[in-house]
């Protein structure tokens, strides 16, 4: 082991005793036995006595069983739980967008034309049921009972004369009827000024249950803070409005947000008119990897949306059935829109029926198909507002007119609070290698030595013991 120039430690050099195994001389599994590093099987061979023999064979059948316990908890983890979650809080590297912005007015029919075109009120109203029955107080409900649906069938007639006289086919109507985005949406800005709210129409318009609602593309914000966003300023022309039973019927406008360039969600933020509203924004990205059976997302794809996967998964077989779509789904339509005689008769009929028989059915297919994007952004806006204008504000208008279309105006004021986003991310809790490493780790911790090189050795020489065993000429290469 040493080298001495001198013979001075000589004879304090470590003396190294060798008991030889108990084995037959010249068999393999001697020579194995004598170099192993296994744990207990050298002391097995040697062990002269019975009993010795019998806690050896334990020790060694409890370390197999630790191994393959060992062995079996690693491979149920890499199983059962292949993915892990991670949490932070990251600066954004370049400048954000911020989220287009969708605004409802909460009104469907623009009083202003029914005059014009001749129009009545109940047959507005009838007209109207087209997006739905809901009511938002049992009153509504009575009155709509009682004036409208009693009447059904008068109404018909008057709706088919009417549109027979205006030349137009019910879609048509509806679409002119409606408020156009110019009409509500008065000034748009960002940081680098004024632009155009509604540059593009045919895609800034969406049909809803409450009536049109405009999207107004995002900007691109270099700095954080206020300002530094989009300030929108929004008139609602109640003189024009035409209210009905089945529809919100508040003073206000209701607000969501959206990534640029996919389709609305879930989210609804109400705002009342005459105010001055600052929404603040925060952005969660989540990043999820798509892992049946353990978690399910939809990957990547700019056409998807899962509010109107929801509303074609939930309609489709009633629209097959009357061959004409709900006219709040806007741009998802596959069939012309229901009248009002096709929603009340087929279409809501079908919708019903099936729902009834079929309930947990539906509901359970329209989950599993219509999954949570796997990469995507939600915008949380922390809403706070004031009075919008006030009184001493009178002196900056020229008339009463202009004064009024003020205190109907509602300024929305949306930016990031900070250049950056909360990210939640799916990573694979073990990977291949790592799996791997963890199950030789496990077998060399429970059966080998852990000297320096002990594993590696052991390996070297069972494989030796191997070729010795086919081959007693091999027997000169186990050393």
């Amino acid at each position: 082991l040493h080298i001495c120039r001198g013979g001075r430690y000589r004879d304090k050099m470590p003396q190294i005793e060798v008991y030889p195994c108990k084995c037959n001389g010249n068999d393999a599994m001697t020579k194995f036995c004598e170099i192993t590093t296994f744990h207990g099987l050298r002391d097995w061979h040697n062990a002269d006595r019975f009993y010795l023999r019998v806690i050896w064979t334990v020790v060694l059948i409890g370390a197999l069983s630790a191994v393959a316990f060992g062995c079996y908890s690693i491979l149920n983890e890499y199983i059962s739980s292949p993915l892990a979650i991670s949490y932070l809080v990251k600066e954004a590297d370049e400048d954000v967008h911020v989220p287009d912005v969708i605004v409802c007015p909460l009104n469907r029919f623009n009083g202003k034309y029914l005059k014009e075109k001749n129009v009545s009120d109940s047959l507005a109203w009838y007209m109207q049921l087209s997006f739905g029955l809901a009511t938002k107080h049992p009153y509504m409900r009575k009155f709509m009972i009682e004036n409208i649906l009693s009447k059904t069938e008068t109404l018909k007639v008057e709706a088919q004369q009417m549109l027979d006289r205006l030349g137009m086919s019910f879609e048509m109507f509806v679409q002119e009827a409606s408020f156009k985005c110019s009409d509500v949406l008065i000034q748009c800005q960002g940081p680098q000024g004024i632009f155009s709210c509604c540059y593009d129409s045919s895609n800034a318009t969406l049909m809803t249950f409450a009536g049109n609602c405009f999207r107004i593309p995002g900007v691109l914000q270099q700095l954080p803070g206020y300002g530094m966003g989009i300030s929108v300023v929004v008139h609602l022309p109640k003189d024009n409005f035409h209210i009905a039973p089945n529809n919100f019927n508040s003073d206000g406008i209701l607000v969501k947000l959206a990534e640029r360039g996919t389709e609305i969600g879930h989210d609804m933020t109400f705002i009342p008119t005459g105010s001055y509203a600052l929404l603040p924004l925060r952005a969660t990205k989540y990043d999820f990897i798509n892992n049946p059976p353990y978690f399910e997302c939809k990957p990547d794809d700019p056409s998807y949306g899962r509010v109107s996967c929801f509303d074609d998964c939930i309609y489709t077989v009633a629209e097959k059935k009357c061959n004409c779509s709900h006219v709040a789904l806007g741009s998802q339509r596959r069939y012309p829109p229901c009248d009002t005689d096709q929603f009340l008769n087929c279409l809501q009929v079908e919708l019903i029926k099936q729902l009834k028989e079929q309930w947990e059915e539906i509901f359970n297919i329209c989950r599993s198909r219509c999954l949570l994007q796997c990469v995507r952004t939600q915008y949380t806006a922390q809403v706070s507002y004031l009075k919008f204008p006030i009184d001493e504000t009178r002196r900056f208008v020229e008339s009463d007119e202009q004064w009024e279309e003020m205190k109907n105006s509602i300024v929305l004021d949306i930016y990031f609070e900070r250049l950056g986003f909360t990210l939640i991310k799916h990573y694979p809790s073990m990977t291949e290698q790592g799996f791997l490493a963890n199950i030789g780790v496990n077998f060399v911790h429970n059966t080998m030595h852990m000297g320096p090189h002990g594993a590696t050795s052991d390996v070297h020489k069972f494989c030796h013991f191997a070729l010795f065993k086919s081959d007693p000429k091999m027997q000169i290469l186990i050393i």
